[in-house]
């Protein structure tokens, strides 16, 4: 009762009270009946036999994913991500929900006169299931096929209980998304992290966690998060293109188009520079195997246009908000833009560029607080790095 009344109290999106009440809700069920047979079987269950039981291997096989039985219980697909079992884990997991749904509402839920839809079945819960159903069921194959391969067959009857991690990534890249060059500073300053960073740099925590862990977790479920959050994001979200939005002349206001064509979203620059010049030929044959088998479909020019002005709107209305941000940096920070898109656009002597129509960007509005840097006025269009960028 207390719980769900300052649920009422706090001013959130209902999205995200509902997920934070599912989270809480289906945790405090699969402890209750982890508890309950946890207790049978002390008293049914000789001291003997119990003695290497624990707690914590007591899996409930209608709410966790558990590789072995999800074929009995498909919903767990989803509902496994809301489970957490320890204190700690529940308490991330709340963070995690709290400031990634509430993103994602800001980002794409308000309406024309900047009030928040509160749709229960927003485009936030549309991505929030896709990515979860997905990174669950590719863990659950993958885990299947690696302890088949290694004769580990008991450990299919064991839970898979990475819980919000499989849609942690999920939040990072909308962020990348919108706002690829804002900087978090920590510390009152003393560190600064572009947001642009953040990804690879969780994905490397996962790498080295698993290693010392000797465990696909949680290397498996973030970096399978990672590329369906991107690869929906990327191809597959619907959008309608607002008025004030300028788009090339065969692209009408309320159009509604798919994915997000951009280069600062490109599945390349979620890399360090240093190695993008050995991840290009990879992404541009993936790129070519996926559209050979209709798996997306390529962009073409005037998506490449739209996604590029798309961009330089998110870019200035963080801008126009971001208060703390001195008129030098954020100068800075767009002529370090400009000339990453001028390279990507060049191209370089390794890899084919296909000739385009040239793209007039429009000169970018100056703010009281900023300083806008525009880019130059007649640039080619970029070519979707789907030779190159995916």
């Amino acid at each position: 009762m207390l719980g769900s009344s300052l649920l009422r109290k706090v001013k959130l999106p209902t999205v995200v009270k509902a997920y934070l009440g599912i989270t809480t809700l289906l945790s405090l069920i699969t402890l209750t009946i982890k508890y309950q047979s946890y207790q049978s079987l002390l008293r049914t269950t000789p001291v003997e036999s119990v003695a290497g039981v624990s707690f914590s291997s007591i899996a409930v096989p209608m709410l966790q994913l558990i590789p072995g039985s999800a074929m009995f219980y498909p919903w767990v697909l989803l509902t496994s991500t809301f489970v957490e079992t320890t204190l700690v884990r529940y308490a991330f997991a709340l963070v995690v929900l709290y400031f990634g749904l509430n993103y994602c509402e800001k980002m794409w839920n308000y309406n024309d006169s900047g009030m928040l839809n509160q749709a229960v079945f927003s485009e936030t819960v549309i991505y929030v299931t896709v990515v979860a159903v997905l990174t669950n069921l590719t863990t659950a194959i993958t885990t299947t096929v690696v302890d088949v391969m290694f004769l580990a067959d008991q450990e299919l009857s064991a839970p898979i209980t990475h819980g919000v991690l499989s849609i942690l990534m999920a939040f990072i890249v909308v962020v990348k998304q919108f706002s690829p060059e804002h900087t978090i500073k920590i510390l009152q300053g003393g560190l600064t992290v572009r947001v642009r960073q953040i990804p690879i740099m969780i994905l490397f925590m996962s790498v080295v966690l698993s290693l010392v862990r000797r465990s696909l977790s949680p290397m498996l479920p973030i970096c399978n998060s990672f590329y369906i959050s991107w690869m929906y994001l990327r191809f597959f979200q619907k959008t309608t293109l607002s008025n004030d939005l300028i788009t090339p002349t065969t692209v009408t206001q309320g159009t509604v188009i798919r994915g997000d064509a951009s280069d600062t979203f490109a599945f390349i620059q979620f890399f360090p520079d240093f190695i993008k010049p050995t991840l290009k030929p990879l992404c541009r044959a993936i790129y070519h195997t996926s559209v050979l088998l209709s798996v997306i479909k390529p962009f073409n020019d005037d998506d490449i246009e739209t996604g590029n002005l798309r961009a330089i709107k998110r870019i200035n209305a963080f801008t126009q908000q971001d208060q703390n941000v001195s008129a030098r940096d954020i100068a800075e920070r767009r002529r370090q833009v400009a000339l990453r898109v001028l390279e990507e656009r060049v191209g370089k002597d390794d890899f084919p560029v296909r000739s385009m129509s040239s793209a007039s960007i429009p000169q970018l509005p100056r703010t009281n607080s900023s300083v806008v840097v525009s880019a130059p006025a007649s640039t080619p269009a970029l070519v979707e790095a789907g030779s190159d960028k995916k």
